[in-house]
């Protein structure tokens, strides 16, 4: 078994990796549009269960069949879809919100 490396967090570059993260998953939201939010939290939680599938197969060692994808790439597509997932939660709780205060009729 491969020993575990200990790693010091620098907050500058988890930050700076965080907004490569975000400009990535605007660039992708750009070119295939909503997609992720087509079928409600069904469909941007079916990305994230497909990114942690994908993510323990490249782990466990097994060999990728498709060339491009690799643990770092599965990664950062997995906290896109994450980021996504909570931004979506977000607008649903808001709806919520003002449909308890206002009323269900209140965005007509």
């Amino acid at each position: 078994m491969k020993k575990l490396t200990r790693v010091e967090v620098n907050y500058v570059s988890l930050a700076n990796i965080a907004l490569e993260i975000i400009r990535t998953v605007m660039s992708k939201n750009a070119d295939y549009g909503d997609a992720w939010q087509a079928d409600g939290a069904p469909g941007w939680a079916h990305e994230l269960k497909t990114k942690l599938c994908r993510l323990e197969t490249l782990s466990d060692g097994r060999q990728a069949l498709v060339v491009d994808e690799n643990i770092e790439e599965t990664l950062r597509d997995t906290i896109g879809y994450a980021l996504l997932g909570l931004l979506y939660l977000e607008h649903e709780h808001k709806q919520d919100v003002l449909e308890a205060e206002l009323g269900p009729d209140w965005s007509r």
